[in-house]
C-alpha cells in the first residue's frame, strides 16, 4: 500500500508479525529452563538464601559460640542443648552441686570468644582454635576446642 506521496506505508498486518521469520532459529524451551534455573541458583547464593550452602566448618564455629553463649546465660538447660550428650550430662551434675548463691562459679566457664581459627573437620569431629577472655581473665587465652556430630548438629565437646 502506498501513501499519498508514493511510499510503501506498513500495514496493520506487518506491526503484528513476529521480528523473526519462520526460518529463524528460536531458543529451545530446555535452554530457556536451564538459564532461568541457574540464574536463580545464583540469585540465592548471593541474597542471604545461602544458608542452605553453610559449609561445616561454618556450622562448627556457630556451635562454639553458641555453647560460649549459652554458658553466659548460666542456664543449664541451654548450655545442654548446645553441649554433646557427655558433656552436657557432666555439666548438669556440676550445676546441680551448685546453689543459686554459687553464680561466680557457674560464670567460670563462661569465656567472650574473640576468634575461631584453623577449623579441622574430620568425619562427625572437629577441632577448631578458641581464642577468647574472662571477666576473671581479661588476657586472651586459646585452646583447642573438640565439637562432635550428634543426630545431625554440631556440638561443642571439650571436655
Amino acid at each position: 500500500m502506498n501513501d499519498i506521496h508514493g511510499a510503501k506505508t506498513v500495514t496493520e498486518a506487518a506491526l503484528r508479525r513476529p521480528p523473526y521469520t519462520s526460518s529463524s532459529p528460536r531458543p529451545s524451551s530446555s535452554l530457556k529452563v536451564t538459564l532461568v534455573g541457574a540464574l536463580c541458583l545464583a540469585m540465592l547464593a548471593t541474597t542471604g538464601c545461602g544458608a542452605l550452602f553453610v559449609s561445616d566448618q561454618e556450622k562448627v564455629s556457630i556451635a562454639i559460640r553458641a555453647f560460649y553463649t549459652s554458658v553466659a546465660t548460666t542456664n543449664i538447660d541451654n548450655i545442654v542443648q548446645n553441649s554433646c550428650s557427655s558433656l552436657g550430662a557432666k555439666l548438669r551434675t556440676y550445676f546441680d552441686t551448685l546453689g543459686p548463691q554459687d553464680n561466680d562459679r557457674k560464670k567460670l566457664l563462661s569465656l567472650t570468644v574473640d576468634s575461631i581459627s584453623d577449623i579441622q573437620v574430620v568425619g562427625d569431629t572437629a577441632t577448631a582454635s578458641v581464642t577468647g577472655h574472662s571477666s576473671s581473665k581479661p588476657d586472651p587465652a586459646t585452646i583447642v576446642a573438640t565439637v562432635v556430630k550428634e543426630n545431625g548438629e554440631w556440638k561443642y565437646c571439650t571436655q
